[in-house]
């Protein structure tokens, strides 16, 4: 699947906290994204759904650095945004299936979003330590995300 030229021209935003955030072209999010991600587990295993690990990796990496905590919210993207649809390699996401995930790998995922942060702010991944409280942060919201929905 291509990802239609427009929305590799977008700019994205990376946010670090709530009050640092870093605009980038989504082809260089994209990218940061991978390269990150990729530093993860080397594992391609498929999770209960058939989706491959690195696909959910990757989609949560880009979601977490870009903002989309709730499973629910990158539930839609996967459906409705170009470029998250595009990380998703033609895998339908599901919620329970984003949240196990994150459940079980959230060391991994805390890494790639640290390393993307890193690389969004043109360091180097190895100085990605200094990004591990904006990416902890991160995780944290999407956990908040998914308790306050299970609350409705």
């Amino acid at each position: 699947m291509n990802i239609p030229s427009a929305a590799l021209l977008e700019e994205r935003t990376i946010h670090l906290s709530d009050s640092v955030t870093v605009p980038v072209q989504a082809r260089d999010f994209i990218r940061m994204v991978f390269e990150a991600a990729a530093n993860g587990s080397s594992s391609n295993s498929a999770c209960c759904d058939g989706t491959p690990e690195r696909v959910l990796r990757t989609v949560l990496t880009f979601c977490y650095a870009a903002g989309i905590y709730g499973s629910l919210e990158i539930e839609a993207a996967a459906t409705h945004d170009p470029v998250v649809r595009y990380l998703c390699a033609n895998h339908r996401l599901q919620w329970e299936t984003i949240r196990d995930f994150r459940r079980r790998n959230s060391v991994a995922l805390e890494i790639a979003v640290a390393r993307t942060f890193a690389l969004a702010l043109h360091d180097s991944p190895r100085f990605a330590n200094s990004y591990y409280p904006a990416a902890a942060g991160a995780l944290g919201s999407a956990l908040r995300a998914d308790s306050c929905a299970m609350d409705f």
